[in-house]
């Protein structure tokens, strides 16, 4: 008899566990479609300023915590003193939908107002960011 409710109480857990991760999915899944309806409503021609004022940030940045050329860039900014916001599209989900509504291809992608840098160079990232450069 103690054999048989030490297997239905693990069972109950078990299947209490499963409720909880696919409760969680669900939740972080939730927010992808809310993310590109955002962009839909507005056009493509104005993603980047949308970018810029859905964040209140003037610089906005995408990248991954992996992509040595986003740490450049993440350096680059640090050292003009510039406040930005840094969105991971690898671990965060919300990142991740809205990165897919810019339609491109890899990190690190820079958006100021209502420009947009693809890829690092250190030369262009500083003409567009920092005045008389």
């Amino acid at each position: 008899m103690n054999n048989l409710k030490a297997v239905v109480k693990k069972g109950l857990i078990n299947a209490s566990l499963l409720a909880l991760t696919v409760a969680a999915g669900l939740t972080i899944g939730s927010y992808a479609p809310q993310a590109k309806q955002f962009y839909n409503d507005i056009g493509q021609s104005d993603v980047n300023l949308a970018v810029s004022q859905k964040h209140e940030s003037k610089v906005v940045l995408f990248g991954r915590d992996s992509c040595p050329y986003c740490a450049e860039g993440k350096k680059l900014l640090k050292k003009h003193g510039i406040k930005y916001l840094y969105l991971d599209v690898e671990n965060n989900a919300e990142a991740k939908a809205e990165f897919e509504t810019l339609k491109e291809d890899g990190v690190p992608v820079l958006i100021v107002g209502d420009e947009r840098l693809r890829g690092f160079s250190e030369e262009e990232w500083q003409s567009m960011l920092v005045p008389n450069s």
